[in-house]
Parts: structure tokens; sequence; C-alpha cells
């Protein structure tokens, strides 16, 4: 969520999602994670360096200078794959936006062909096969407009049982 707002001047609804993808996307902002990097640092070394053991001084100081290296790079893999996630999710939402008009379109397609079924009289023998193939069409039309509209669920659902 690289664009500003002030939430106050938007209509509640707006404000409480914007509110919810700042709060997705806050992590891959490098900007709001340098501000309190240093304090989780701090804590995190505190809790898991209280103390030396048995190092000497200097010694405790160079590993500390090592691990706090080491955490900064593990802060920055976070905050790429923050980014990457919150890329990937819009991406899915504009995908999931196009699927929606072309299923729409879809589905208007379908509610013509049934139109035209319901109109055009049975065919006949040694005529050419026009309700035949508008149902054919129809029942294509139908299962396109399905797919279109269950393809984004799927896709979401055959990711979660992969990473599961």
């Amino acid at each position: 969520m690289d664009k500003r707002f002030n939430l106050a001047a938007l209509p509640k609804d707006k404000a409480l999602v914007l509110a919810r993808l700042g709060g997705r996307t806050i992590f891959g902002d490098v900007h709001a994670v340098s501000t309190v990097y240093e304090g989780l640092m701090t804590y995190w070394t505190n809790t898991n360096m209280p103390i030396a053991v048995g190092q000497p001084d200097e010694e405790f100081g160079e590993l500390l200078d090592n691990v706090e290296k080491e955490f900064e790079s593990g802060v920055n893999e976070a905050v790429e794959q923050a980014r990457s996630d919150a890329r990937s999710a819009a991406t899915l939402d504009r995908v999931r936006n196009m699927l929606d008009d072309e299923s729409a379109a879809a589905w208007q397609v379908f509610n013509v062909l049934t139109f035209m079924v319901e109109a055009v009289p049975d065919d006949k023998i040694d005529c050419l096969p026009i309700r035949c193939t508008l149902v054919n069409l129809r029942e294509q039309m139908e299962k396109l407009a399905m797919t279109l509209m269950d393809l984004v669920t799927q896709v979401e659902n055959d990711a979660e049982s992969e990473h599961a």
C-alpha cells in the first residue's frame, strides 16, 4: 500500500478496508520496519542472548555483532517475502476481478442462448440442426461461466493443500 490516505476523510467502510490492507502489507514496507527495527533487534537479542556464557567480553561482543548482522539479514528477507506476498495477493485480486467480469459476460451469453433455444423450434429431419447446436453451445457456455466463476477459489484451495 504505497499510496497514503487520510482514513478519517473516507467513508467508514472504505477506511476499514484500507486499514485491513495496511495491516496485511505493513511488514513489506521497509520504512515502517526500519522505524521499529532497533527495538525488535534489542528485544530479540536480549531474549536470546541475555548474558555471555564463559566468553570473554571481546569474544561475546564479536558474537553479538555477528548475531545482529544475521538478524538484520533475516529481517531483510522477511520484508522482501512480505513484499512478494503483497504483490501476489494484489495480482490475485486483479485476476479475480477480471475473471468476475469475464464470468458475467459468459453468463450473459448463456442467457441469450437459453432464450434462443426456447424461441427456435425443434430441428426437423433433413434440415440443419440449429436448435441442437444452440443447446450444445448453451451447455458449453454454462460450463465456461461456472469454471470462470470458480477458478480463483480453486487455485487458492490447490495452493493451500500444497502448503499443508
